[in-house]
């Protein structure tokens, strides 16, 4: 699926770059800046990994992150939806914990949940890892924002 979006709601996919499909977070780079699918819309704006909110509301926000082997072999792996604006911030808004287990040891890691935003406020996702990699596939890296009426 490719990032898609409309008056009321954004997906927002990974993208690979040049055949490669995963991307090593290293430590103090944690915001995954460049690796989404462009959007078109005037509702939202995706500028280097961080989503602006063009309208005031109640927002369905939810995230998923793939990952694939940890080079530190850290037991547990992490990603945050941070929400910046305003009003203050950032915050750490949802956090989803995973433990790196089986064989290969690679899973994905979903979290979701309700937020209002304000106009101009910012979305972003945060992977505070080091050495973790990261599928950049649409299908198991993406989050999005869904305006509820």
């Amino acid at each position: 699926m490719d990032s898609k979006s409309s008056s009321t709601w954004v997906h927002i996919a990974a993208k690979s770059d040049s055949g490669d499909h995963t991307v090593t977070i290293e430590r103090g780079h944690g915001v995954l800046a460049d690796h989404w699918k462009k959007i078109r819309s005037n509702k939202f704006s995706l500028d280097h990994g961080k989503l602006e909110v063009k309208e005031e509301g109640d927002y369905y926000i939810y995230s998923q992150v793939q990952y694939m082997e940890n080079e530190k072999n850290a037991y547990t792996t992490n990603h945050t939806v941070m929400v910046a604006g305003k009003h203050g911030g950032p915050d750490h808004f949802l956090t989803c914990v995973h433990e790196m287990y089986g064989f290969p040891p690679y899973k994905t890691c979903f979290t979701a949940g309700m937020r209002k935003l304000h106009k101009k406020d910012v979305v972003y996702l945060h992977v505070p890892c080091d050495g973790c990699a990261i599928s950049l596939d649409h299908d198991t890296t993406f989050f999005g924002l869904m305006k509820l009426t």
